[in-house]
């Protein structure tokens, strides 16, 4: 009998560990995405200004959702941003900053050329990752038979940031002629059943654009 009720107490013991385990995995995935402010830093000496904001998405998940609040977010804040996925990969000294580089957890640079501007110069959203090359079709987007921008389209489902920064590479990197060519140039990325994901515009000759993700 006393063995009896010790393996009773130990069944139990595991049952209870296992609720808790199960209702923390599911609170998290409950979990709305919210990104909280770390730390502003600022350099103005030898005449070079340079001025960042940095923030913490602990919950981020390579997502739809996660990726849309993310977007959205840089949407809505001024200046060159930093956001991280695990509040110790990067630490301050000072008017300085040292990041991680090796961390296995997601961070995204958005650069702009002043601490007031909502245009971006840069975007870079996946370094963690390995890149998974996408075959894109790209066909020129006409109106009133002038050329407007690239349409890029892809054969996935559930976009995720892998394959956001191909598409930002293509504009960014690859497609440089096209998009200086005109005031304003447009690209947007479709998934396999032709839904909008991403609409990226660019201004001045291709200086700088401004991003927005579809639900």
């Amino acid at each position: 009998m006393k063995k009896a009720g010790i393996f009773i107490y130990f069944l139990f013991g595991i049952l209870y560990v296992v609720y808790v385990i199960c209702t923390a995995i599911r609170e998290e995935a409950e979990r709305e995405p919210y990104i909280y402010p770390l730390e502003n830093i600022y350099n103005s000496k030898w005449g070079y200004h340079y001025n960042a904001d940095f923030f913490v998405y602990t919950n981020f998940k390579d997502k739809h959702l996660y990726i849309k609040y993310l977007f959205d977010f840089v949407g809505e804040h001024e200046g060159s941003l930093y956001i991280l996925t695990r509040e110790r990969d990067v630490r301050f000294d000072r008017t300085a900053y040292f990041i991680n580089y090796e961390s296995k957890h997601h961070f995204f640079t958005f650069s702009r050329h002043d601490s007031i501007s909502l245009f971006n110069e840069f975007i870079r959203v996946n370094r963690r990752s390995k890149s998974v090359e996408i075959a894109f079709q790209i066909e020129e987007m006409l109106h009133d038979g002038n050329i407007t921008g690239k349409k890029l389209k892809a054969d996935f489902k559930e976009v995720n940031v892998n394959i956001i920064q191909q598409f930002l590479d293509y504009s960014i990197d690859h497609d440089h002629t096209a998009r200086t060519s005109f005031y304003n140039y447009i690209y947007e990325l479709y998934d396999q059943s032709d839904n909008l994901i991403l609409r990226q515009v660019y201004t001045d000759y291709g200086k700088y654009f401004t991003i927005e993700m579809y639900e």
